[in-house]
């Protein structure tokens, strides 16, 4: 829907909406947002006058600097990467301890924001990072695209991230991607250290108000013999990810269309009972790839009707959206996990049920029952009071549809009251009952 301007008038003083915790909400709160209508960029709201309500006087946070070394070249000692120790020094900045290198490397932080008074952890506003005085990357949150949110992928380590739970935004990237919030960004961040030089690389974190925290890297070319190496597992594929590309290992295939990743990279996965698995799946997928699980033979016809592809969580199955042509099946993911073919036969539950069959409901103000699907999940629901469709409204946290009383269409003396559930895999299961309203 797109109202005019006139067709919702707003004055000061009017009470515009009420907070709320349904949904998949953490909490009550209301979410809004400023947009440039133009584009439907998401505006930073703070430019529209709410700094007068926000009370900050501290400057970012800095938990934690971490080297990357590029290929093979060696970081303190290391050729993965690194922690670096930092300390705040009297004046409220941070000097870390010097870094020593062979050749190209590059930085993330691990940092936050936060406002005076609230303990919420806030996204940092603005990063600048310097070389030597010369500005080499820099990114900004005035304004953002929804279009662009998978991106955080690339801007911070996934890998550690998925690994340590830790988010880590890079100050570089192996190769350009389009992401606006960048504003510069030389050589993609990278450093190239060369000998007989020296090197300060500083960090500026800065929020709205302009509080800032600065971190002064020294760096020194130093070539050390590695005593932690990077034995990286050497694949017979390799992806080159601006391009399409396509790989089948017994009846399994795997399509990667062009930029599916960010960056080229050693390519392995492995079919095996059934199984398809890669070998590292903490490498961020930005679009779907297609994975195709062919003739497969073995199964009924009964069975193949009930088949999809899953992803495979230890003893866990999680349906995926499957398309089935003959024995052919195929789904699209954005995310490197196992797979393999699994079937779902087992019907939706219908259970908890707010009232009594054949009870009289005139002092009750709602009818709600819970219900759950253990596999394919969800996929539609239908209730009928005498044969007549009604709304129920699905509450997430509770799992349970509601009909509110108040909508009255009951009728007098004796409701026939039914719920039909479908999962994904088209299994369904029919709740009936019936109440009485004598009022």
């Amino acid at each position: 829907m797109f109202p005019k301007a006139s067709d919702l008038p707003v004055k000061q003083g009017d009470i515009i909406a009420f907070s709320g915790n349904s949904g998949g909400s953490g909490g009550p709160h209301l979410h809004f947002e400023f947009r440039d209508s133009k584009t439907e960029k998401a505006v930073n709201p703070l430019h529209f006058g709410f700094t007068k309500f926000v009370n900050d006087k501290r400057e970012p946070f800095l938990q934690g600097i971490i080297a990357y070394p590029m290929d093979s070249v060696v970081v303190n000692k290391s050729q993965k990467p690194v922690s670096v120790s930092f300390n705040k020094q009297s004046d409220g900045s941070y000097l870390a301890s010097k870094v020593t290198t062979n050749g190209k490397i590059g930085f993330g932080i691990n940092a936050y924001d936060y406002c005076t008074n609230p303990y919420n952890k806030n996204g940092l506003y603005k990063v600048n990072a310097y070389l030597n005085g010369v500005l080499y990357y820099e990114y900004n949150f005035e304004t953002f695209s929804f279009d662009e949110s998978r991106y955080i992928n690339n801007l911070v380590d996934y890998k550690r991230y998925k690994e340590m739970n830790q988010r880590v935004q890079k100050l570089f990237s192996y190769s350009s991607y389009p992401l606006s919030v960048i504003k510069a960004n030389k050589n993609n961040g990278i450093l190239n250290i060369q000998p007989n030089t020296t090197y300060n690389y500083k960090i500026e974190i800065i929020d709205f108000h302009n509080n800032k925290s600065t971190i002064i890297i020294p760096i020194e070319f130093q070539d050390d013999t590695p005593t932690v190496t990077n034995n990286s597992e050497k694949s017979p594929y390799f992806l080159r990810s601006k391009v399409e590309n396509n790989y089948t290992k017994e009846n399994v295939s795997v399509y990667i269309p062009e930029n599916a990743f960010y960056d080229d990279f050693e390519f392995n996965f492995e079919v095996k009972d059934g199984v398809l698995s890669f070998s590292d799946k903490n490498i961020p997928v930005h679009k779907n790839i297609t994975i195709t699980f062919n003739d497969v033979n073995e199964l009924t016809n009964e069975q193949l009707d009930k088949t999809f592809i899953a992803s495979v969580n230890g003893f866990r199955l999680e349906y995926n959206k499957t398309y089935r042509k003959g024995n052919t099946f195929s789904t699209r993911v954005r995310s490197l996990d196992n797979y393999k073919i699994a079937q779902d036969s087992v019907p939706p539950r219908i259970y908890n049920v707010n009232f009594v069959e054949g009870k009289d409901l005139s002092k009750q103000s709602t009818l709600s029952v819970s219900i759950a699907d253990n596999l394919s999940g969800i996929d539609a629901y239908n209730a009928y009071l005498n044969g007549e469709w009604i709304l129920m409204e699905y509450d997430y946290k509770t799992k349970k549809l509601i009909h509110a009383l108040s909508d009255k269409k009951y009728v007098q003396g004796r409701n026939e009251f039914k719920v039909v559930v479908t999962d994904d895999m088209k299994n369904s299961t029919t709740f009936e009952s019936h109440f009485f309203m004598n009022k």
